[in-house]
């Protein structure tokens, strides 16, 4: 909503997905900046956290004026995994829990790093990150797709997804993939 001052006012209802990558946006983006003279930082936490979304928006601007597919991943996701007890699923490091299936559906245009922990949150494995779609087989994907091939929404909103996913052996290449919203 416009305030009466001419400001806006921002509230987000997130699921676990969209909140994850905020946050790690927000708290990436967000740490207070001493002074020259090493003086602490005057403005107010949330001053320093307009300051952050407003980086978040330009970014985004940025992106979109390019009017191109992204040719890198839209985010990259830490992924931890208690070792006495891995049937319980994973933690993302700001949103909490996530299913296996959530993971799987993230993994085709994402970073997922899993790290299993011990009972006292020590990193005993970190696996290597899932596999994705490279920039030339993304902007392929774009030709020949031109959007979601469900939906027919934007290519901008999509992402290069696996028809066989990646985890079932399905290979990363453009016979295997297709944009998806």
């Amino acid at each position: 909503r416009i305030t009466d001052d001419g400001r806006l006012e921002i509230s987000a209802n997130l699921d676990i997905i969209a909140g994850e990558k905020t946050r790690t946006l927000m708290e990436t983006l967000s740490a207070p900046k001493p002074q020259p003279d090493g003086s602490p930082d005057p403005r107010t936490p949330e001053q320093i956290c307009a300051a952050a979304f407003e980086t978040i928006v330009e970014l985004a601007a940025q992106g979109l004026a390019d009017n191109t597919f992204s040719a890198k991943p839209t985010n990259g996701l830490l992924w931890t995994w208690s070792a006495d007890n891995p049937a319980l699923g994973g933690d993302l490091q700001n949103m909490g829990a996530i299913t296996e299936a959530t993971a799987r559906m993230l993994s085709c245009d994402t970073t997922i790093t899993k790290i299993m922990l011990d009972p006292n949150g020590v990193p005993l494995s970190v696996g290597e990150a899932k596999r994705f779609f490279t920039p030339g087989q993304r902007k392929a994907l774009l030709v020949r797709d031109r959007g979601c091939i469900k939906c027919g929404a934007h290519a901008g909103r999509c992402q290069g997804d696996h028809l066989e996913h990646w985890a079932d052996g399905g290979p990363t290449d453009l016979d295997n993939g297709c944009l998806l919203c």
